[in-house]
């Protein structure tokens, strides 16, 4: 069995497809799929990797195997730690273990490598691939619009959705947060050089990634939902920024940095971030994420409810990683910003 690795290229797009569909068992109009949201995952140039991102196997001329990278790179005392996760992950029912095969190949590219949660059977398979266990990203949701979700919730709940609508409307009446005193968020188009001081601090409580202004414009480009970027202040001095990206009727907030370690800050920062995420008339509910101690104390703080968490699985076979404090990631760390299902759009 051929088992190299192939840059995947436009021509491929049609049969690939096919296969994806296929190995996934979704329809035709997934949003996954749709061509120009290929076109951005796998082609789109970005900053921190150098080509194309998708990758493909053949057996007898036909795909049997595929993997896409979202490249991150940490941040530590000793120095960066290359990283990636893969996305559109596949391998053929008739080729066994074709998806290991293809995860292994793509390992080599980066010192190591991600996977957040999963389904059961990747849960499973990934202590035997050498995947550790490093901690947890917590899913936080607060609900904003109760009776717009719920008259445009597609998924069948039968006797259950007066229920679930009134327990949402209960969980709605939390407050929302003051804005944080000498705090504001300003939307932008683009980011620039404003944040490079921010973005260059260094926190020795948790390990963060890298990232650029040229990354997050990167991220702004999505096709497949509609994102927003801030500017995060406190008087004059720039203090971090916030991505928000809209789901059909949930807004999740993206990715949130301050250049901080303090809870208050985290705290102010997510509260900007979710006073413009409620602000949006057609956001329903606000998801976000952190696997950090400052973050979970932000969101509680800021009146969120813990839904579940997903665990943190590295290969990391040089140890890079082994003495460093927890890792700080989000929904950058592969596809959750904009992944849609469009039969299930809510988290509560």
């Amino acid at each position: 069995m051929a088992s190299n690795l192939e840059l995947t290229t436009s021509e491929n797009l049609p049969e690939l497809t096919d296969f994806l569909l296929e190995v996934f068992r979704m329809n035709r109009d997934a949003p996954f799929v749709r061509p120009e949201m290929m076109r951005w995952k796998y082609f789109e140039p970005r900053p921190d990797w150098n080509g194309p991102r998708s990758y493909l196997m053949f057996r007898e001329d036909r795909i049997f195997a595929h993997g896409c990278v979202v490249p991150e790179t940490f941040r530590t005392p000793s120095g960066r730690v290359t990283s990636m996760r893969v996305i559109d992950w596949a391998g053929s029912r008739n080729v066994p273990a074709a998806g290991v095969l293809m995860m292994r190949k793509l390992a080599e590219f980066t010192d190591t490598a991600l996977a957040i949660g999963g389904s059961p059977d990747a849960v499973r398979v990934l202590p035997r691939m050498k995947f550790d266990h490093r901690g947890d990203v917590d899913v936080w949701v607060r609900v904003v619009r109760p009776w717009r979700q719920f008259r445009t919730d597609p998924f069948p709940r039968g006797w259950k959705a007066p229920l679930r609508l009134a327990r949402n409307t209960l969980w709605s009446r939390a407050p929302m947060p003051a804005p944080p005193p000498g705090w504001t968020a300003t939307r932008v188009e683009r980011f620039g050089d404003e944040l490079t001081r921010a973005l260059g601090f260094q926190p020795k409580s948790f390990t963060t990634t890298e990232r650029s202004a040229g990354m997050l414009n990167y991220m702004l480009s999505c096709p497949g939902s509609a994102f927003s970027g801030f500017v995060l202040l406190q008087g004059e001095r720039v203090r971090g920024h916030c991505m928000l990206s809209r789901v059909s009727g949930q807004t999740r907030i993206a990715e949130v940095w301050v250049d901080s370690e303090q809870p208050e800050d985290w705290q102010a920062a997510f509260g900007l971030a979710t006073l413009q995420a409620a602000d949006d008339p057609e956001t329903c509910e606000i998801v976000a994420v952190t696997s950090i101690t400052p973050g979970r104390e932000a969101l509680r703080r800021n009146g969120y409810r813990y839904r579940r968490n997903d665990p943190i699985f590295i290969l990391d076979p040089q140890r890079r990683l082994t003495d460093a404090p927890e890792l700080n990631l989000n929904l950058f760390a592969g596809d959750e910003s904009y992944l849609c299902v469009p039969s299930y759009p809510y988290e509560t």
